[in-house]
């Protein structure tokens, strides 16, 4: 099952803060999409990121972002997100729900 992304400039998704957003007073850790490059170090690395998480909330204009993944690794991205949701972390459903969507 393959999971789209709407900005053309991103090849995967980021798992960010609630700290990163504007205006959010929930505790949901939230998916953006993101550029993934690899660095000289040899290690990727976000190089950009879109303006707003999966489910539409805007961030801010510095972000820090935590786990990240490419769209070729989407399946290990959601094995990753059940674990972490298992682990205690709370998720943004809107979010999460846009990996596991019916594919038309």
């Amino acid at each position: 099952m393959a999971t789209e992304i709407i900005n053309d400039r991103c090849n995967g998704w980021a798992v960010i803060h609630k700290s990163n957003l504007i205006d959010d007073d929930g505790r949901n850790y939230h998916i953006v999409e993101v550029r993934i490059e690899k660095g000289t170090d040899g290690k990727d690395h976000v190089t950009y990121g879109a303006e707003a998480t999966c489910c539409g909330l805007k961030l801010k204009p510095s972000v820090n972002y935590g786990n990240f993944s490419r769209k070729e690794d989407q399946n290990s991205f959601r094995v990753n997100l059940a674990k972490w949701q298992n682990e205690g972390y709370e998720l943004c459903g809107r979010c999460v729900g846009h990996f596991y969507k019916d594919q038309v």
